[in-house]
């Protein structure tokens, strides 16, 4: 009987032979033709759009600086990395410098900029209007070192509608949704990482970003965002909010900082404002070591605590009381602190308090 024990390195082999092989690199110039081969700075496309229509597996996409206001949305599939950035001259990735060169995907107020469901990094996505995410659909894609601003949606998500995907290093500033997330609509276990998103605004709930079911948002800043309940973040039930910043937001309702249903843990939130309850936070939820200050609203003014659980926080000079409401409240300093189940009133004596990080 003939061995075959040669046979299954000669198929992995080949695997990844034609993995590497095949894969594809197209160039994008705003000088290029669509009529072109694509495969080089020299032979460059001039649309996106073609070049994503190209584009298979595996592939990537190299766009040089310039605007790019095309006839339809850019539709970028799974398993294409699509990057933005580059002058027209480069041969690796790391010689891009996406600042100097700027990428923009412009949606002329006519259409959503992208659809993405692979790798979109390194682009200004601006002027996108849509019912889900007027600049960007990410549906379990990656956005990464992205500046998304002055679009807008009709239902959810003016900046970006991020369902089940990643959106990291990103830039959201200037987009506004009719219902919810003016800046970031975070759904279906998305997550949202080192983001910095601010003067946006939601007709209704998260004006900076609403976080939706098991959403992760994790080291964001969130500022001068407004919405009528929750003018930073609107976190739900099983969202979780930590590590971030949130400052200088208003919510006509209620939650000026943090409107929370879920789990908000280790932010600080400060300077943000409610006409009604919670300027800081209002809490149906779990709000655990963090440092609310100087909030302002008519019922608790720092954190609202209608029927959930505030521990181990220090609320401080915030007006019309540092926690409020009926909920549970342990092992916290407060201006309302009674010694009563771990919780105190004394001065923190906090070295900084204007939000001046060079202080």
């Amino acid at each position: 009987m003939k061995s075959t024990r040669g046979i299954f390195p000669v198929i992995a082999f080949w695997v990844i032979m034609s993995t590497s092989t095949f894969a594809a690199r197209y160039y994008v110039k705003t000088t290029g033709k669509d009529t072109n081969s694509g495969v080089s700075w020299d032979a460059a496309l001039k649309t996106i759009v073609k070049a994503t229509e190209k584009a298979q597996e595996g592939d990537e996409v190299w766009v040089a600086k310039g605007t790019y206001a095309e006839s339809k949305t850019v539709s970028n599939r799974e398993d294409v990395a699509l990057y933005g950035g580059f002058a027209g001259t480069e041969s690796q990735l790391s010689e891009r410098n996406i600042s100097a060169h700027p990428t923009i995907i412009d949606g002329e107020d006519a259409r959503q900029c992208v659809h993405n469901s692979g790798v979109l990094d390194g682009f200004h996505i601006t002027r996108g209007i849509y019912g889900l995410g007027g600049g960007i659909y990410n549906n379990y894609g990656r956005v990464t070192n992205c500046t998304v601003y002055n679009n807008s949606a009709t239902s959810y998500g003016g900046g970006i509608y991020n369902s089940s995907g990643t959106v990291t290093n990103c830039i959201v500033y200037n987009n506004s949704a009719t219902s919810y997330g003016g800046g970031i609509y975070n759904d279906s276990s998305g997550t949202v990482t080192n983001c910095t998103v601010y003067n946006n605004s939601a007709t209704s709930y998260g004006g900076g970003i609403y976080n939706y079911d098991s959403g992760a948002l994790t080291n964001c800043t969130v500022y001068e965002n407004k919405a009528n309940y929750g003018g930073g973040i609107h976190n739900d039930e099983k969202g979780t909010v930590t590590n971030c910043t949130v400052y200088s937001n208003n919510a006509e309702f209620g939650g000026g900082g943090i409107y929370n249903k879920g789990t908000v843990t280790n932010c600080t939130v400060y300077n943000n404002s409610s006409s009604r309850d919670g300027g800081g936070i209002y809490n149906s939820g779990t709000v655990t070591n963090c440092t609310v200050y100087g909030n302002n609203a008519n019922d608790g003014g720092g954190i609202y605590n209608f029927d959930g659980t505030v521990t181990n926080c220090i609320s401080w000079k915030n007006s019309f009381g540092d926690i409020g409401g009926i909920g549970s409240v342990k092992y916290s300093c407060f201006g309302e602190g009674d010694d009563s189940n771990g919780n105190f009133r004394v001065n923190p004596l906090f070295v900084n308090t204007t939000g001046d990080p060079s202080t």
